[in-house]
């Protein structure tokens, strides 16, 4: 008799851990997610959508660059978009999320007449929340995976919290702002899915879905588009098979966002490496991950109890007894994400060889092993749940689990669902326009001919500040903040600037705005107090620099780009501009002028090409000389991308406009074109004889660029087509539901 127990408690336990294929009828996963929906629009209609200001990081930014690309598309403006990322002032087509401005922009020039482009940006934000869910459950479907496995995966972005506020959970949009990722984060997977079943299961039609879905994830956030493209290259190395039509389909995607990458050259011509700032974010990734995946925190960040990391354990275990290409492609891609965090962006072979990836923080490479835990946490969590209705079938001693998997499943979505609606409030978060605020913006929109300068030194570092107020008070990025060889003064790319009265008027900063903080007076020097409202105080000079100055340019510094070069210009500009010189920006030594070169990172002083050196002395006795002054007479006409000046002069000299320098800036003078120089921090000019001129600068993206991105997005669509009917023949089982 207990012979007999213990063998019926053997074999009940054999149906426990017994592999079944027990899954949960649509209505359930349709309930689901229409509930995770209705929570996002419930709560952005109560507490988000008209409140005020997104809150986050970059959100300000973001809706900034928005606002100005629907200005330029309302004024039927199409040659001079910006690079979104304000504050490092790159052209628009040379960014890593072009596509989410081209289309809001649209959207909001549209919409303007009706709606207020913060509202439309916030309803933006809800729907791209409420989408993700939903997106991802079809590209779970779109892998084979059950419906209860696909569920658990599609309830991964809204409940996965992890340490660096980059990836996957909720708070990824408000906590830090990333706007375009929250764009890109619905494609991401489907992307994977695409090159599964092209790589893996070779569906007929699937070659040209990946080519068309992964150029589009490219062209809405490169970043994730070149992660993506790492994992179809796993797939291709489980798998060993279809080199050839790999190949082509890679270069159908380059093709196809080829409009990027010529851009990208220009840019890569004279940036100095942003790998030079020294940035918390670029350090101790590795060992941090290694720490919080141990204790729990990586996928629960700050969460009383890791039920994900318990989860993702289980997965692991999962993943050990049946082993398929899809799920060790999740473990693989889980562990590469892991060892990429080993290396340096900056210093990385990739790092010299993938346009932007020296920008990428570790924290970014994070987002490879979220999408693999994704998958195994979905894994261990189906696991668990099946188990646990066959656990409860037993000792009911019911026949089949399929009614307790949906009591179970029901009672989970119901909890979760709750917990979801807390996360939603909390996430969906606003910063408030004050009165005092406005009153800044509406003082300083009156004040447009200069800058004003927001600095972490001065309590006013966030983009709140640098990019909101400036929107608020209808003032292009180019003319509010001071920009430098980093293009701006903001927290993250501080270079040349020294705050002295020369570098307040090379940058032509007559307003400083301090927010509850009283500005030390070596950082204010010349400046008073002019206005304040409430806790923000505007300090300001009465001079008029002006966005033009007259410089002579008799030497050169060459290869710019160089940390040697970019230090010594960091120490040597104010100097440099105390003589009214600034050198010319080159990579390689010219043939006409004086230049100082880098060896060994020692600056060398030479007063010709191929001869001797001499020392900085001597050097500045030929070369600087005395400080020279010229008689001159400025008119000056300031614009977006279009700087005019009225220039008489009584010597020859250098007309300089404080703009950060691009090869997409040209230059007429009386109306014949002209070369426009590169010259320190990272200005232009151009030489001009003695007399009277007139002299306009304009910036226009490339015709190569532009034509470029005609003809990709004609491909794309005309491709869309075949795609289309390509899907319709894929059949999953039961479909996506």
């Amino acid at each position: 008799m207990l012979d007999m127990t213990v063998g019926n408690l053997w074999e009940k336990l054999k149906l426990v851990t017994a592999e079944e294929d027990s899954d949960i009828p649509p209505w359930l996963v349709f309930t689901a997610l229409a509930v995770i929906f209705f929570i996002y629009w419930y709560v952005g209609l109560r507490q988000f959508i008209f409140a005020g200001a997104a809150y986050g990081a970059d959100n300000s930014s973001h809706l900034a660059e928005i606002t100005k690309v629907a200005a330029m598309m309302r004024e039927g403006r199409f040659d001079a978009f910006w690079f979104p990322q304000s504050n490092l002032g790159y052209p628009l087509f040379t960014g890593y999320n072009a596509l989410p401005y081209l289309f809001m922009g649209a959207l909001v020039a549209l919409t303007q007449a009706f709606w207020q482009p913060l509202h439309v940006y916030n309803a933006s934000i809800i729907l791209l929340h409420a989408s993700v869910p939903l997106c991802w459950y079809v590209s779970a479907r779109w892998l084979r995976l059950p419906r209860l496995t696909s569920l658990c995966f599609a309830l991964m972005p809204v409940f996965m919290a992890d340490y660096t506020m980059f990836g996957l959970h909720a708070g990824t949009t408000m906590g830090m702002g990333l706007y375009t990722q929250l764009w890109a984060l619905p494609l991401f997977p489907f992307v994977i899915a695409c090159y599964y079943r092209f790589l893996i299961l070779s569906t007929p039609g699937s070659m040209l879905i990946t080519i068309l879905a992964h150029s589009l994830l490219c062209s809405i956030h490169n970043l994730l588009g070149f992660f993506a493209g790492l994992g179809g290259l796993w797939f291709l190395v489980l798998r060993r098979t279809c080199w050839p039509q790999y190949l082509v389909s890679q270069a159908v995607i380059i093709l196809l966002f080829s409009y990027w990458i010529v851009g990208w050259f220009d840019n890569n011509a004279y940036l100095a490496k942003i790998a030079l700032i020294d940035h918390p974010i670029y350090g101790d990734g590795f060992s941090q991950t290694i720490k919080y995946l141990v204790e729990g925190n990586f996928f629960d960040y700050r969460r009383s109890f890791p039920f994900l990391t318990l989860l993702f354990g289980i997965g692991v275990l999962v993943i050990l007894r049946t082993q398929t290409r899809l799920r060790l492609w999740a473990l693989c891609f889980f562990l590469f994400g892991l060892i990429m965090l080993l290396y340096a962006p900056g210093d990385s072979l990739l790092g010299r060889a993938i346009p932007f990836f020296q920008e990428i923080p570790f924290r970014r490479y994070t987002v490879i092993m979220q999408l693999g835990g994704a998958l195994i946490i979905a894994w261990g969590a189906s696991y668990l749940l099946r188990k646990t209705a066959r656990l409860l079938a037993l000792l009911l001693n019911i026949k089949g689990i399929g009614v307790d998997l949906v009591i179970i499943v029901s009672f989970l979505v119901f909890l979760l669902s709750l917990q979801h609606l807390v996360l939603t409030r909390k996430t969906f978060r606003t910063n408030d326009i004050s009165a005092d605020f406005a009153a800044t913006a509406e003082f300083l929109q009156n004040k447009p001919h200069a800058r004003f300068l927001a600095h972490t030194r001065f309590g006013t570092n966030s983009h709140f500040f640098r990019n909101f107020l400036p929107l608020l008070a209808d003032r292009s990025q180019l003319t509010t903040y001071a920009r430098g060889i980093r293009d701006s003064l903001s927290s993250y790319y501080t270079t040349v600037f020294d705050f002295s009265p020369l570098s307040y008027e090379l940058f032509n900063i007559r307003y400083l705005v301090s927010y509850d903080r009283k500005i030390p007076p070596h950082l204010r020097e010349g400046f008073s107090l002019w206005q304040s409202f409430g806790a923000i105080h505007v300090y300001g000079v009465t001079r008029a620099y002006g966005y033009f100055d007259v410089v002579r340019s008799n030497f050169a510094v060459t290869a710019f780009t160089s940390r040697a070069a970019v230090e010594y210009l960091r120490q040597h500009t104010a100097r440099f501009y105390h003589h009214r010189t600034l050198p010319r920006l080159t990579h390689t030594a010219p043939d006409d002028m004086p230049f100082i070169a880098f060896e060994n990172g020692q600056p060398q002083h030479y007063l010709q090409a191929d001869a001797e050196a001499i020392d900085a002395e001597q050097f500045n006795t030929k070369v600087l000389g005395k400080v020279l002054h010229y008689t001159a007479t400025i008119k000056e006409k300031v614009g977006d991308q279009s700087y005019q000046a009225e220039v008489e002069l009584d010597a020859p000299a250098y007309l300089v406009l404080k703009a950060s320098y691009h090869p997409g800036w040209q230059a007429t003078i009386n109306g014949e074109p002209t070369a426009v120089h590169a010259i320190a921090p990272n200005l232009m000019a151009v030489p001009l004889p003695a007399g009277q001129h007139e002299v306009t600068y304009y910036y226009q993206n490339d015709l190569l660029t532009r034509a470029l991105f005609l003809v990709c997005a004609i491909a794309w669509l005309v491709l869309l087509v075949p795609a289309v009917r390509a899907v319709r023949g894929v059949r999953t089982v039961r479909g996506f539901l």
